[in-house]
């Protein structure tokens, strides 16, 4: 951490070229110092959940898959006695 501190000039070049540096304190990663472009990349707002999810089923056709899975959830009773009293 103190080194990246004294050469920060350097390891901004470093970025600038590789994309990325990874900063460690006492042998362990503390940090990423990374490229705005690569920042500005992570930062765009992606598809909600719902969104994507609308999206992939739009993309595949689904039908007849809920009869893969007929025989797969065990319908047994649970427990008999409530765990709590």
């Amino acid at each position: 951490m103190a080194e990246a501190r004294n050469q920060l000039p350097n390891l901004l070049h470093l970025v600038e070229s590789s994309g990325s540096v990874q900063i460690s304190r006492r042998g362990k990663p503390v940090a990423v110092v990374m490229s705005m472009h690569d920042y500005q990349k992570l930062k765009q707002a992606g598809p909600t959940f719902a969104e994507f999810l609308s999206d992939f089923r739009d993309r595949h056709d689904l039908t007849g898959l809920e009869d893969v899975f007929l025989d797969v959830r065990d319908r047994t009773p649970g427990r008999p006695e409530p765990l709590f009293e």
